[in-house]
């Protein structure tokens, strides 16, 4: 899903508000917001400061003068270090920990979607076994939901919004509901 710059800004706000102070990137993205990472917001901005700056919050102070890239940081080849952002260089210095965060968050929110998978049955027979049970879309689907626990940047809201545009059916009702539509 992409998400607009106002939704960007709003979670910027919210980030702001819950914490009590302008986020920073760690902050922002070791909570629970939406979007819910902070390189979406990079992505549609720019900058993390710009996108701060559009969202009425004191931005970090900036060193123009960039520090050499550590010995022990690998970039790709067709990139250059002075070229990069700042969240660009803080990503790579920090890649290991990034991946381990983004790895433990997504672990998180599968744990999370299995527990709440057990609010539900099955909407024709009554099945109400979370591993047998299936969301099916009846209106604009934009992503399975499977789908979208499994990515890795992926918010609670968004997966219950998507859910909320489905049936809940088990895997067996599931197959005979697409085997009569495609009839």
């Amino acid at each position: 899903m992409s998400y607009s710059e106002k939704e960007c800004l709003d979670g910027l706000r919210k980030a702001e508000a819950k914490l009590g102070h302008s986020p920073t990137i760690r902050e922002y993205n070791d909570a629970d917001f939406v979007p819910s990472s902070a390189s979406t917001i990079v992505e549609k901005f720019g900058s993390w400061n710009e996108a701060k700056k559009q969202a009425g919050l004191s931005q970090n102070r900036q060193n123009s003068q960039i520090e050499p890239k550590p010995e022990d940081v690998n970039i790709p080849d067709d990139k250059s270090w002075s070229q990069l952002s700042p969240y660009q260089r803080y990503y790579y210095k920090n890649r290991e920990e990034e991946k381990s965060r983004t790895k433990e968050r997504t672990k998180k929110l599968k744990k999370w979607f299995k527990s709440y998978k057990s609010n539900f049955e099955c909407e024709k027979c009554g099945e109400d076994h979370r591993a047998c049970l299936d969301f099916h879309h009846t209106e604009n689907k934009e992503a399975s939901v499977t789908d979208l626990v499994s990515r890795k940047n992926t918010s609670k809201k968004r997966i219950k919004e998507e859910i909320e545009k489905c049936i809940v059916l088990c895997a067996n009702c599931h197959r005979k509901e697409h085997h009569e539509h495609a009839n």
